[in-house]
């Protein structure tokens, strides 16, 4: 059901996408893969709201898991929270300490944030883990 509900997104069924993601959380809501596809759904819809609380529900679902973590703090950064989103960034990196993607968001947060010397160190551990 949640994987034929991304089929459906990506067809431009959206209202069948999002009828399958609701039923799939009915089913198991122990499934933090649903929660972040349905969060990813609103996000795509633009419906920033929605697609935090998501995020957040992925994470209680799946405390190890560093993706929802990584996407809230991507939301927050977004809507210029940059002390939240630094907090759920350095929560991922605890989970995951080779996520590229939270630290391509640190140094991201910290170039926004003025803190030059931080972001070159964010995005030289990210060259550390992953050379080019």
């Amino acid at each position: 059901m949640n994987n034929l509900a991304l089929i459906y997104e990506s067809s431009g069924r959206l209202e069948q996408a999002h009828t399958l993601l609701e039923q799939a959380i009915q089913i198991d809501p122990s499934s933090d893969a649903v929660y972040l596809n349905l969060a990813g759904y609103y996000a795509r819809q633009h419906r920033v709201l929605e697609a935090l609380e998501n995020y957040k529900r992925a994470a209680a679902v799946n405390s190890q898991s560093a993706l929802p973590l990584i996407e809230i703090g991507r939301i927050y950064l977004e809507r210029g929270q940059t002390d939240r989103a630094l907090d759920q960034l350095n929560a991922a990196l605890d989970l995951d300490p080779h996520s590229l993607d939270a630290y391509a968001l640190l140094a991201a947060l910290y170039d926004k944030s003025g803190r030059k010397k931080e972001a070159d160190a964010a995005r030289e551990e990210s060259k550390r883990i992953k050379p080019s």
